[in-house]
């Protein structure tokens, strides 16, 4: 980190002093950057101004990747604290939260569209950005020295809020000047991203709420339905969703089981724990597949038990029905993929078991997804 910064000073300084040196500045409406006329002045048009420009673009390249480096991963760990949609705590087939990627993406094409990607209306932006992320996170670290009070911690509180108040005053700074060139989409976004968040994070604890079943509820199911056929059913969590779907399940045939999937080992489910006390006639199997989405494992195990007698299963999954039609997108995502992956498969018959969260009871028609 020093040898960077020295790195970033000399840099800064050494170009500031070339530029004033051959009297550059840059202007409204240049076609060419400072550090273009700087190496022209320097080098000529030869080798090493091409090899300056290169190694320039190298470095505006992996300041953008620094983005996609972080943002996914800030993103799932809203996503698991319930701030953001769930969808963006899962990972794609290469290990990668793609969903944050998709959405950076997507929200950095818009910017260009809506800026004509011009960079001078472009700059202000992420100047904001940066220095408005330094003070928070100074501002951070500050609020944990106090909280933790660790050996030199006021010293290092002394550090950080003098970085802190530096940063704040540059990003006022940032802001008054460049507030009518770009600088207003910052002021006006982030509140409103904040207040999106929040409004989230309600709706999730609120859902929570609703579906909680006491660890300490004694569901001694027993399957006893008509139905040779086995029915598997999905189990996120224990649930009121998931016990309404269970009960259903039990009606319906004389084999269930219920297939659980840990997907994070930095938070430990209790699912397994809590089972054979809740449910002690139902059978749970336990897929550990870290750093990937349950859909996959829970799709092998449908293939694996195809090849036992009678040969067919039905998987019943919980659907949450929501009041409202943008709450849809906080719910249900991760059963898309799973339907995409076993609605083309032979013998295996789909089926959704509607919830209403509203209502709090069991709904009487079974769904099959379409």
């Amino acid at each position: 980190m020093v040898s960077m910064a020295f790195l970033l000073g000399f840099l800064f300084l050494g170009t500031t002093i070339l530029a004033r040196h051959y009297g550059i500045i840059f202007e409204h409406g240049d076609k060419e950057t400072v550090m273009s006329q700087v190496g022209e002045e320097v080098f000529g048009r030869n080798l090493l101004y091409y090899l300056l420009q290169g190694f320039t673009a190298g470095i505006l390249f992996l300041a953008a990747n620094t983005a996609y480096n972080g943002f996914p991963i800030l993103a799932a760990i809203l996503a698991r604290d319930g701030y953001m949609p769930r969808v963006f705590h899962a990972r794609g087939n290469r290990l990668v939260f793609s969903y944050g990627i998709a959405a950076l993406t997507g929200f950095a094409a818009l910017l260009l569209v809506i800026f004509n990607a011009t960079t001078t209306q472009l700059i202000p932006l992420y100047a904001l950005g940066v220095f408005l992320c330094f003070t928070l996170a100074q501002a951070g670290m500050v609020a944990l020295w106090f909280k933790r009070k660790t050996p030199g911690w006021k010293r290092s509180a002394v550090i950080n809020g003098f970085g802190g108040v530096v940063t704040g005053i540059v990003f006022v700074i940032i802001m008054v000047t460049k507030f009518g060139e770009g600088g207003w989409i910052v002021v006006v976004a982030i509140p409103l991203f904040t207040a999106g968040l929040w409004w989230i994070g309600r709706f999730y604890k609120r859902l929570q709420r609703q579906l909680y079943v006491s660890p300490d509820a004694q569901l001694d199911m027993r399957p006893n339905g008509e139905s040779r056929v086995p029915i598997i059913v999905p189990v996120e969590d224990i649930n009121l969703a998931t016990v309404m779907t269970l009960g259903a399940a039990c009606e319906r045939s004389r084999e269930v089981v219920a297939v659980h999937v840990i997907v994070d080992p930095d938070a430990p489910s209790t699912v397994e724990q809590r089972w054979s006390r809740q449910f002690p006639s139902i059978p749970l199997v336990v897929i550990a597949s870290p750093f990937r989405n349950a859909s996959d494992p829970i799709a092998r195990y449908v293939d694996d038990r195809l090849k036992r007698a009678p040969h067919e299963v039905t998987v019943m999954i919980p659907l949450l029905e929501v009041r409202r039609p943008y709450h849809r997108p906080l719910v249900n995502q991760s059963l898309k993929r799973l339907q995409r992956m076993l609605e083309n498969r032979r013998h295996v018959n789909l089926v959704a078991y509607p919830f209403s969260t509203g209502s709090m009871g069991r709904r009487r028609g079974r769904t099959a997804l379409p």
